[in-house]
């Protein structure tokens, strides 16, 4: 079973204290860490919180790296939508396999690509797992559907 994120309940109680905590550092002169201790917060989700608010535009990484670049697993999932809308959808199954192909052919030499392949590509047997292809189905909007013949093939021992 692929896991799913459960969110957290209080995230609105969490909000206003982190409003609260902001407040307070800015009319009252708190240090960060006393207005946390304050509002009763982790002092690590006040100091994510403010660096947000220094630079918005900077977007961090949560969880760890990509057994795939970026770059890569966007082309590979423009290439099954592609396909798909000719109307020959790739099974789960089928996209393990061209994912492992790739993984195989690209892991050797010493360019950008291999050494991220060799440092953080962790597949067994260069195969990508449950888990991987459900989060690369998720990240890309991507179903996998199994394709039905338009037309069916007549048997021909009724002809004879």
């Amino acid at each position: 079973m692929v896991r799913k994120y459960k969110p957290k309940k209080d995230t609105k109680l969490l909000e206003v204290k982190i409003n609260e905590a902001v407040l307070r550092i800015e009319n009252e002169s708190f240090i960060a860490r006393a207005a946390a201790i304050a509002v009763e917060i982790p002092f690590s989700t006040l100091h994510s919180h403010l660096l947000k608010l220094q630079n918005p535009s900077v977007v961090k990484h949560v969880g760890t790296v990509s057994c795939i670049s970026v770059e890569h697993e966007n082309d590979l999932a423009a290439c099954l939508k592609s396909v798909a809308r000719r109307g020959f959808p790739l099974t789960r199954k089928e996209i393990k396999i061209t994912v492992s192909d790739f993984v195989i052919k690209n892991k050797e030499g010493t360019n950008e690509l291999p050494v991220y392949l060799q440092k953080y590509c962790c597949f067994k047997d260069n195969m990508p797992g449950e888990n991987w292809m459900s989060s690369f189905m998720h990240r890309h909007n991507l179903s996998a559907k199994k394709p039905k013949n338009s037309r069916k093939i007549p048997n021909m021992t009724k002809l004879k």
